[in-house]
């Protein structure tokens, strides 16, 4: 993988580059680097290697690389083509047009798991995992939506209408930074974890919460939700 600074390949890059069929990736990052990528690489190499043990693959098809690594790489291969014992040949590998993101990593994820045969049972749970997962407590939401509007990749949809309303989560989009947990006004109603759930993946776009819509005795229109009027009576008493 060949990128201006090995910090943009992130971990769905190298997972997509398995699952469309390269037999192995290397991170290589160049010595001064002034973005920190020393630091990116050992944390995407680890997890690369964790999610791949626990799909059953080969952990050595992902490594760091030093310079030198890399040195005698090309040798290697120059040499080859030069004597005639090898043809040197690239192979293009058809990846997701979107290469950046969680939906980058998700495709990946579940592309690897498909070419590994791994169970969809599969959950993996990780410092250094592109995607997260969201848990709604219903007995502790309201229905107020602001985690919806703080979710910066839209994992999150709040909707409502005459009827009720409902918080959707879409795990390929989610990476776990938790400000949902942050921004929930009721503490513990909302869980966020760094992991990989390949069930979750492979459902899509799920319910988290729904609640019915309470409506004005005098003109009919919609007020809030009924927990959330549940909890503003408790707050300011019912008289």
């Amino acid at each position: 993988v060949r990128a201006p600074c090995v910090g943009m390949v992130t971990a769905g890059l190298v997972l997509q580059c398995l699952a469309a069929g390269a037999a192995s990736v290397g991170l290589l990052a160049m010595k001064g680097c002034p973005h920190g990528a020393h630091g990116a690489i050992p944390a995407t190499v680890g997890f690369c290697h964790d999610l791949l043990k626990a799909m059953g693959g080969a952990t050595e098809s992902v490594s760091s690389l030093t310079p030198d690594d890399a040195r005698n790489g090309a040798r290697t291969i120059s040499h080859a083509g030069a004597d005639g014992v090898a043809e040197r040949s690239t192979a293009m590998l058809m990846l997701s047009s979107s290469v950046f993101g969680p939906q980058a990593a998700a495709e990946g994820v579940m592309g690897l798991a498909k070419a590994l045969g791994a169970v969809t049972a599969l959950r993996l749970e990780h410092p250094a995992s592109p995607l997260g997962s969201v848990a709604v407590d219903p007995q502790r939401c309201v229905g107020c939506g602001v985690c919806a509007e703080d979710c910066p990749t839209r994992a999150l949809r709040f909707e409502g209408n005459a009827e009720g309303v409902s918080l959707s989560f879409a795990p390929r989009l989610c990476v776990g930074c938790s400000l949902c947990v942050l921004s929930c006004p009721e503490k513990g109603a909302i869980q966020a974890r760094k992991e990989i759930d390949l069930a979750g993946l492979l459902e899509g776009r799920r319910s988290l919460y729904q609640d019915a819509q309470a409506r004005c005795e005098v003109c009919g229109g919609p007020i809030s939700s009924t927990n959330m009027l549940s909890k503003i009576a408790g707050l300011l008493g019912f008289e």
